[in-house]
Protein backbone atom coordinates (compact mmCIF):
# COMPACT_ATOMS: atom_id res chain seq x y z
CA UNK A 1 0.00 0.00 0.00
CA UNK A 2 1.37 3.16 -0.83
CA UNK A 3 1.05 6.63 1.24
CA UNK A 4 -1.52 9.19 1.30
CA UNK A 5 -1.40 12.61 2.17
CA UNK A 6 -4.61 13.70 4.37
CA UNK A 7 -6.09 15.28 1.41
CA UNK A 8 -5.50 12.17 -0.83
CA UNK A 9 -7.45 9.92 1.94
CA UNK A 10 -10.30 12.34 2.19
CA UNK A 11 -10.67 12.68 -1.56
CA UNK A 12 -11.02 9.22 -2.08
CA UNK A 13 -13.49 8.92 0.67
CA UNK A 14 -15.55 12.06 -0.08
CA UNK A 15 -15.31 12.51 -3.69
CA UNK A 16 -17.71 9.33 -5.19
CA UNK A 17 -20.00 10.18 -2.90
CA UNK A 18 -20.01 14.06 -4.68
CA UNK A 19 -18.95 15.51 -1.24
CA UNK A 20 -16.29 17.39 -3.17
CA UNK A 21 -15.25 18.46 -6.94
CA UNK A 22 -12.57 17.30 -8.86
CA UNK A 23 -11.89 21.08 -8.75
CA UNK A 24 -12.04 21.24 -5.00
CA UNK A 25 -9.64 18.24 -4.44
CA UNK A 26 -7.16 20.14 -6.71
CA UNK A 27 -7.49 23.15 -4.80
CA UNK A 28 -6.42 21.58 -1.28
CA UNK A 29 -4.23 19.64 -2.97
CA UNK A 30 -2.32 22.87 -4.68
CA UNK A 31 -2.34 24.13 -0.67
CA UNK A 32 -1.17 20.57 0.75
CA UNK A 33 2.02 21.16 -1.29
CA UNK A 34 2.45 25.01 -0.29
CA UNK A 35 2.28 24.10 3.06
CA UNK A 36 4.78 21.79 2.46
CA UNK A 37 7.21 23.81 0.71
CA UNK A 38 6.47 26.71 3.30
CA UNK A 39 7.78 24.15 5.69
CA UNK A 40 10.94 23.26 3.91
CA UNK A 41 12.18 26.72 3.49
CA UNK A 42 11.04 27.88 7.12
CA UNK A 43 13.42 24.68 8.14
CA UNK A 44 16.36 26.27 6.20
CA UNK A 45 16.10 29.66 7.16
CA UNK A 46 16.11 28.95 10.66
CA UNK A 47 19.32 25.88 9.96
CA UNK A 48 20.77 28.68 8.12
CA UNK A 49 20.51 31.21 11.15
CA UNK A 50 21.52 28.60 13.25
CA UNK A 51 24.74 27.49 11.63
CA UNK A 52 27.16 29.40 9.80
CA UNK A 53 29.30 26.26 8.46
CA UNK A 54 32.64 28.56 8.29
CA UNK A 55 32.95 28.89 12.25
CA UNK A 56 31.65 25.60 12.99
CA UNK A 57 34.10 23.38 15.42
CA UNK A 58 34.69 19.99 14.94
CA UNK A 59 31.87 19.13 17.58
CA UNK A 60 29.02 21.31 15.98
CA UNK A 61 30.13 19.34 12.77
CA UNK A 62 28.11 16.42 14.14
CA UNK A 63 24.88 18.82 14.55
CA UNK A 64 25.08 19.76 10.54
CA UNK A 65 25.30 16.99 9.36
CA UNK A 66 22.20 15.52 10.93
CA UNK A 67 20.10 18.89 10.11
CA UNK A 68 21.71 17.68 6.20
CA UNK A 69 20.05 14.93 6.65
CA UNK A 70 16.73 15.81 8.44
CA UNK A 71 16.45 18.38 5.38
CA UNK A 72 17.55 15.45 2.57
CA UNK A 73 14.41 13.58 4.34
CA UNK A 74 11.83 16.59 3.72
CA UNK A 75 12.82 17.04 0.45
CA UNK A 76 12.51 13.16 -0.36
CA UNK A 77 9.31 13.41 0.93
CA UNK A 78 7.96 16.25 -0.83
CA UNK A 79 9.50 14.58 -4.07
CA UNK A 80 7.85 11.04 -3.86
CA UNK A 81 4.64 12.59 -2.60
CA UNK A 82 4.56 15.55 -5.72
CA UNK A 83 6.60 14.05 -8.06
CA UNK A 84 9.62 16.45 -7.33
CA UNK A 85 8.57 20.38 -8.87
CA UNK A 86 5.90 20.00 -11.11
Amino acid sequence: MSKQTAVEFLEEKYRPKGYITAEEFAQAKEMEKEQIKDAVKNELKLIGSYFDVSKLETKEQGHHIRFTAILKDRFDYYNKTYGGNK
